[in-house]
């Protein structure tokens, strides 16, 4: 495939590189995310702390990152329909750092599809999410390349390079990465298919996921 510049309206992070089909792909997917916010009371003082999640099931369910909402007092989802929800955390796994989200939304939502198939050396994901540090909110893109696993939390191909909370992580390079906000965003395929889902970066050129299928089994049995 013969990659071009993306036209499409909205804001990209790093070198980001896409087929016209694939933009639309993913511009079509920011219905369903979510601008997810922890609050934590400290006397009078309120910290906040920002991510993204989205949609896994229209009843409500949402997929997040666990590690910016451990000690939250509160938290409350700004919808893809432009809602705010206060949400439950249902269950969470903190070895696969996931937090399962439930709502109750008056708007029609739309999910997003896990990926059956698994991803392959130099395939493309395109993760979605909300950047850090902005004075609106807007949803934003950018482009990575599945390099492989790490085993037992340490890239095998990158000498100290290690990620211990996710011992089966993804391993993805791009260009120029700032992934602050983007903790729990999917990583989509051409399909529009989840394919992982952000946990980390290096705001560099590396990003490093859960994958597909450790979501689903995660997800047995919960929703």
């Amino acid at each position: 495939m013969i990659y071009s510049t993306s036209s499409a309206a909205f804001e990209t992070v790093g070198e980001l590189l896409l087929s016209p089909d694939y933009s639309e792909t993913v511009a079509r997917s920011f219905v369903s995310l979510a601008l997810v916010t922890a609050s934590t009371q400290d006397g009078k003082l309120v910290h906040t702390r920002e991510g993204t999640g989205f949609c896994l099931d229209e009843r409500g369910y949402y997929l997040t990152a666990l590690h910016y909402l451990a000690g939250a007092d509160s938290i409350f989802l700004a919808l893809g329909a432009g809602e705010i929800a206060f949400a439950d955390m249902i269950a969470f796994d903190e070895q696969l750092d996931l937090a399962l989200l439930k709502v109750q939304s008056k708007s029609k939502l739309q999910a997003l599809r896990l990926a059956s198939a698994p991803l392959q050396p130099g395939d493309l994901a395109c993760g979605v999410g909300y950047p850090a540090n902005r004075f609106a909110v807007t949803a934003a893109a950018y482009l990575v390349c599945y390099q492989g696993c790490f085993v037992e939390g340490v890239d095998p191909e990158q000498e100290g390079v290690e990620c211990p909370a996710l011992p089966s992580g993804l391993w993805f390079i791009g260009g120029r990465l700032s992934l602050e906000g983007f903790s729990g965003g999917p990583m989509l395929n051409e399909d529009g298919e989840v394919v992982a889902i952000t946990e980390m970066g290096d705001g560099e050129s590396f990003a490093v996921g859960t994958s597909a299928l450790d979501i689903a089994r995660f997800l047995l049995g919960k929703i």
